[in-house]
């Protein structure tokens, strides 16, 4: 749903995995977030209607090809034993006070659902303080990212090869494990 001043206003569930918790998904929302180069505000705990906790993180940005246009980006995270909720709000950086206060009014009046009885997941805790003062990273296409370590070399002539005229030991003993020659028989 968008507001006519083009901010914009969402609220999507996903199914949530056994043992994910709000400390859980939010490092992971954050660690995606910033790798395309949002920049974490300020994080703060929120409860909905019913009590259910959750976390507030206020996000700025600049799209690419966006000529310098400041934006925000808030995001409202809830998790329960069946369900993580997000509920967002995004715009031009200069309304986000303005709508700063929609979002307070729609968090008053939210109920979530899916914390079952006794529930640990409901119950976890917030998340870690995260960072505030990291530097926002650069938008980074995929075939742009370092391969692993452990990635084969390119040409296997240039890998690693024995010096010319090594060959392996002979074994002593057997390798443990490994059946002695008489049992073979």
């Amino acid at each position: 749903m968008k507001a006519p001043d083009n901010v914009g206003l969402n609220i999507t569930t996903f199914s949530n995995r056994r043992g994910g918790t709000l400390a859980i998904w939010a490092d992971d929302m954050i660690t995606k977030l910033s790798a395309r180069g949002y920049l974490l505000q300020r994080q703060e705990p929120v409860k909905s209607r019913n009590g259910v906790p959750g976390t507030r993180f206020d996000f700025s940005y600049t799209p690419a090809g966006a000529d310098g246009e400041e934006k925000f980006y808030t995001a409202v995270l809830f998790v329960t034993d069946a369900w993580q909720v997000v509920v967002q709000l995004a715009g031009n950086d200069e309304l986000a006070a303005a709508h700063g206060e929609d979002l307070e009014r729609i968090l008053a009046d939210i109920k979530i659902r899916g914390c079952k009885v006794g529930s640990k997941v409901c119950k976890s805790g917030q998340p870690k303080q995260f960072d505030t003062q990291q530097k926002p990273k650069p938008n980074v296409k995929a075939d742009d990212v370092e391969q692993p370590a452990d990635k084969p070399a390119d040409n296997p002539a240039e890998a690693d090869k024995p010096a010319a005229g090594d060959k392996p030991a002979d074994a002593e003993q057997p390798a443990s494990g490994d059946k002695p020659a008489d049992a073979a028989k």
